[in-house]
Parts: C-alpha cells; sequence; structure tokens
C-alpha cells in the first residue's frame, strides 16, 4: 500500500491507496514548524489500520519537507519519494521552466487526464486559485494563477474594520439588501464569476468546448454557483500523485 501526502499551504491531505484504488483518507493542518512527531501523531493512527509499503510526498511547502523526510524516515520507518515538477509525468508541458510548474498543479493534469481524459480544464480552489489547460491531444498548454478564496476574504476582513465573517452560502439575490447579503453576493458570485470568466477564456484559446473539473477546499460552494463546472473531485490532486508515483515505478 502506499500512503500520498499532498502537503498544501493550508492543510495536508493524506490518502492510502491500495494500487490506485483510494481506501482512506484524512487532512490536518500544515504548520509550517511542524515536528516530526507532531506529523507522526496525525498519520499513525490511520496507518496502524492501513500499514504502507511506500511513501509519495508532493509538497509546496519546502519549509517543512525536512520535517516530513524525518517524520517517514525515523519515526514510520520508511524513506519517502518527493515528487516534483520534472519527474517523469507521460505528459508533455508546455510550461517554461517545467521545473518551475508547481507539483500541486502537475497532479492536478496527471489526475485530470488519468480520471476524465482531455481535453480538459482544471480549477482547483486552494490557498492559491489555479487553473489548468490540457489539450485535445493530451498535451499540458499552462494555466493561471490568482489569490485563493480564503486569503482575498482574509485580506478584506483585516482591512476593513467594519465588514466581518458570515456565513458562506450562496444568496437569494445579487443585489443584497444588508451588509451580511452583500458580502455573501460579492464572495460567491464575485469568485464564481472570476471562474466563468476565466474558464470561457481558456476555451476560446483552447478552441473547444473542454470539460472542467474543479477540486480544492472552496471547490463545493463555488461549484453550485458556477454553471461550467462539470466534475466536483474534492481527491483530485492526490489521486493525481498516485498516478504520478505509479509512473516513476515504471
Amino acid at each position: 500500500m502506499l500512503l500520498a501526502l499532498d502537503v498544501g499551504n493550508t492543510n495536508i491531505v493524506a490518502g492510502i491507496y491500495q494500487s490506485t484504488e483510494r481506501l482512506v483518507t484524512w487532512r490536518f493542518d500544515t504548520v509550517r514548524s511542524a515536528t516530526p512527531e507532531a506529523l507522526a501523531e496525525n498519520l499513525l493512527p490511520a496507518l496502524a489500520k492501513y500499514p504502507p509499503a511506500e511513501i509519495a510526498i508532493a509538497s509546496v511547502v519546502p519549509p517543512l519537507e525536512e520535517a516530513l523526510r524525518l517524520c517517514c524516515q525515523q519515526l514510520l520507518g520508511y524513506s519517502p519519494l518527493f515528487v516534483r515538477s520534472e519527474c517523469e509525468s507521460g505528459i508533455r508541458l508546455h510550461y517554461s521552466p517545467p521545473a518551475s510548474l508547481g507539483v500541486d498543479r502537475l497532479c492536478n493534469v496527471v489526475g485530470c487526464v488519468e480520471k476524465y481524459g482531455f481535453p480538459a480544464i482544471v480549477i482547483d480552489f486552494g490557498t492559491a486559485t489555479k487553473l489548468e489547460a490540457v489539450a485535445e491531444n493530451g498535451d499540458y498548454l499552462g494555466g493561471a494563477i490568482l489569490p485563493g478564496i480564503g486569503v482575498s476574504i482574509e485580506a478584506l476582513l483585516s482591512r476593513a474594520a467594519r465588514l466581518f465573517e458570515i456565513e458562506w452560502k450562496i444568496p437569494e439575490r445579487a443585489i443584497g439588501h444588508s451588509s451580511e447579503e452583500a458580502l455573501q453576493s460579492g464572495f460567491v458570485y464575485g469568485f464564481a464569476g472570476q471562474a466563468e470568466y476565466l474558464i470561457q477564456k481558456f476555451r476560446e484559446e483552447m478552441g473547444c468546448r473542454a470539460q472542467v473539473i474543479a477540486t480544492g477546499g472552496h471547490a463545493p460552494q463555488i461549484a453550485a454557483a458556477c454553471p461550467s463546472i462539470d466534475i466536483l473531485d474534492p481527491f483530485l490532486t492526490l489521486d493525481g500523485l498516485c498516478h504520478l508515483y505509479a509512473r516513476q515505478k515504471v
């Protein structure tokens, strides 16, 4: 079995795989100063039931990688493979330089190709919102990066003293009749509008109606207000990591 760790800026998503079958997943907060012992505490309960023989890590948090390596080697008893963007993916990348492509983005592309085919657009609503374009021939064409939903909301609330956190839900109308409704409208329809416009521009440049797969922590809320999204897949990045790791074993 394989333990796959998707180490993001906000959360670490863990999964146990038998071949490419996902058996169990869990997540915990990313703490950049975490010790190997603290990381092990979040992993060992599940590993007691599903003992892995291999560990694959996709990380966009370099300061945490040494603690992850020591956790795996000294406390779990396995040497992990850190999957990088320059790893063999089987996909031709139109990106310069290829090593500058975030490994989480590559995992999304690989997961998309393996699970849904192409042409396709992946949109990941994480700490940053990232879009990826996969051409009709399966090549990766590139993408777009913009501030994530959580980051944007935190920035607004930290600088506007009279605004406040709200319940995240689709409002009944775009024209809010209160500050709460106005914020809900701006957050939900504003971020959905960003996604819709970028999807439209991507499809125009790709010359086809590529299917759209959404993932990431905020994807469920936005997908409900974004009619261009065809598929919601919360584990696309993790599944992509599993497939990418398998390609390193060939």
